[in-house]
């Protein structure tokens, strides 16, 4: 069985924005979670390896689950998860021993040659509001320190996250990172 029980939350078609850049944000569906994997798994160690079968368990259990596209294809994604769903990762629950109502970034990830182009900022953007539409103040995640990500560092400072702690897992030392969101200045919708 999966370490990773199924709450089939997301995946559904929802609201798609274009970006300043030309490139489209969208929920993501189950036709973008077999690239979403190739992508995550290409991106090890700055991501955690997953199997299929438990990365898609990652997407279903997700309150946050967006992808960008560049021409309908997909070339970036971003899973995050609420307090109450049943995610035995050491991280996340780091977070859910600290704070009542969050929203956790279990991982994001830009192709290569769309990085710099703020697709992960668009990404943290439509998360924001999922959290704020859930309720949840703060957005959580965490960011490698061992093997150390600067770029990742340097990219969530920029969005205002501030450091809360360290945690080591796994054979990774990470920085444990808090935004607190400000309340919505806008009518939000939900999707």
């Amino acid at each position: 069985m999966s370490r990773r029980a199924r709450a089939g939350r997301v995946l559904t078609h929802g609201k798609r924005t274009m970006t300043a850049n030309g490139y489209e944000r969208r929920r993501m569906v189950a036709g973008d979670v077999p690239w979403a994997w190739e992508l995550n798994q290409r991106e090890v160690p700055r991501l955690g390896s997953e199997t299929f079968e438990d990365f898609v368990g990652l997407c279903e259990m997700s309150a946050s689950a967006w992808v960008c596209t560049s021409a309908g294809a997909p070339v970036a994604f971003l899973l995050g998860m609420t307090p109450e769903v049943p995610y035995d990762s050491p991280n996340f629950l780091w977070f859910r021993e600290r704070h009542e109502r969050f929203l956790y970034v279990d991982r994001l990830a830009v192709e290569a040659e769309h990085r710099k182009r703020g697709l992960g900022a668009a990404l943290y953007a439509a998360t924001e509001d999922d959290a704020r539409r859930l309720g949840m103040s703060v957005v959580c995640c965490e960011v490698n320190l061992r093997p150390a990500n600067p770029e990742s560092l340097a990219f969530h400072a920029r969005l205002g996250f501030r450091q809360e702690g360290e945690q080591e897992a796994h054979g990774k030392l990470v920085a444990m990172l808090v935004k607190t969101l400000a309340p919505a200045s806008r009518p939000l919708s939900g999707g």
